[in-house]
């Protein structure tokens, strides 16, 4: 496993860890769904992706699905080529960022599950080891020894 890969589990973990559930219908769900994350923390996450993808950046740029012409980033280069606003950059910039979150929210929402139901493994692990059973049909809270 390589570092960046590394970081990017941890950063997932504590994003599971440290989740705010917005509801108790999302709680009771189990579920955090990665494009209702904000923006920072989904641009962060597709950063670490790409960082322990190796830099693989190619389909950021380049959509195989459509054809060269009708590419939205080939088209927003062009535009900014021929007229070099700070509308045109900016325009370029958010087609790039939101393909490679798009692009890449696959993997990390299979990655934010896994965490999830890691995190709930462990966490019904440590509550079993708190719940004892004193009788056929009873049990006892005790502190963890």
């Amino acid at each position: 496993m390589n570092k960046h890969y590394e970081r990017l589990v941890d950063a997932i973990d504590t994003l599971v860890i440290n989740y705010e559930w917005k509801s108790q219908n999302d709680m009771d769900d189990g579920e955090i769904d990665f494009f209702d994350l904000d923006w920072d923390v989904q641009a962060d996450l597709t950063r670490l992706m790409i960082e322990a993808d190796g830099r693989e950046v190619s389909e950021c740029f380049l959509d195989p699905q459509q054809f060269m012409q009708d590419d939205d980033a080939t088209c927003a280069l062009l535009v900014m080529l021929k007229n070099p606003t700070q509308e045109n950059r900016n325009n370029l910039t958010n087609v790039i960022l939101n393909r490679s979150i798009k692009l890449h929210a696959k993997s990390l929402q299979t990655m934010i599950d896994e965490s999830l139901r890691a995190q709930y493994a462990e966490f019904m692990e440590q509550l079993n080891k708190r719940l004892v059973r004193t009788g056929p049909a009873e049990y006892e809270w005790r502190k963890a020894s």
